[in-house]
């Protein structure tokens, strides 16, 4: 790649017809020669691709990626009021040509989906005790260990992803936050592989009993988790809501549920009074 600077260092950047990004003088303002540079290169990027969606680790080049999150990460400083290299130039530049500011990688998986997850595992195994390797849900497994790594660096005031909230919400269930150690690594092996499995089964005429007792304590953790005070994932409340009504209980029996359900309600009707005042 050939530069050539104004007085201020900018360049500017187009894509010849074998693909190649060229840079031609053009002031951009923006104070800073390397910025303009990268910049030059996204829009050579978003004429090859039609988007600015630059992948993190994008091959071609390696650091427009890079440039591009720590754009995204400096917005955000910006939007919390604190220091941040992203000047308003830079902020218009960007806006301008269809920049994204908040993207979500398709492999994340938000943190609630995860907790329920958790809870589903919970409700089958009587335990958090999500097993290392998994194989039913890796993902999970791997994020049980995360959990844990976070409140590690929680306790130790450095910065973590676990908020007072999750660790809040994670204790209602009896999450285990240090993993018990110990042992031949043959009797790891063979934890790993019975750990996850269902306890006992009940002789098949006891069935009926078993099932009553298992909703019976589901109803009371329900309450449980409710009268905590904790605040729980929306699709958490909706879930338990569902689960009452398909066992023939009201739901609204439940405090926490009533207030829950009465929010939604509002909610609709707040949305609909909006949407008929547009019309």
């Amino acid at each position: 790649m050939e530069k050539q600077g104004d007085r201020n260092g900018s360049v500017s950047a187009h894509v010849d017809t074998a693909g190649t990004t060229k840079a031609t003088a053009t002031p951009l303002h923006t104070g800073n020669a390397k910025w303009d540079m990268m910049y030059m290169r996204l829009l050579a990027y978003k004429k090859e691709h039609n988007d600015c969606l630059v992948p993190n680790r994008y091959k071609p080049d390696t650091q427009l990626g890079s440039w591009v999150s720590t754009q995204r990460r400096h917005y955000k400083l910006l939007q919390n009021g604190q220091e941040s290299s992203l000047t308003q130039t830079r902020l218009d530049l960007l806006t301008n040509i269809g920049f994204v500011w908040a993207t979500r990688d398709p492999r994340h998986v938000p943190w609630d989906q995860r907790y329920q997850e958790l809870l589903d595992f919970k409700q089958k195994f009587g335990h958090c005790l999500v097993p290392v390797g998994y194989e039913e849900n890796v993902q999970l497994s791997n994020w049980v260990s995360t959990q844990r790594q976070e409140w590690k660096s929680f306790k130790l005031k450095r910065q973590s992803r676990l908020t007072q909230e999750r660790i809040s919400l994670l204790n209602d269930i009896g999450f285990v936050w240090e993993a018990q150690r110990g042992g031949n690594r043959k009797r790891k092996n063979d934890d790993r592989k019975t750990e996850a499995k269902p306890r006992t089964k009940i002789p098949s005429n006891t069935n009926g009993c078993s099932a009553a007792s298992k909703a019976r304590t589901r109803e009371r953790e329900i309450q449980k988790l409710c009268e905590s005070g904790s605040k729980r994932p929306w699709i958490a409340m909706f879930k338990d809501y569902l689960w009452l009504l398909d066992e023939k209980k009201n739901p609204e029996d439940i405090p926490g549920l009533k207030q829950w359900a009465n929010d939604q309600r509002e909610e609709y009707k707040r949305e609909k009074l909006e949407k008929d005042a547009g019309n």
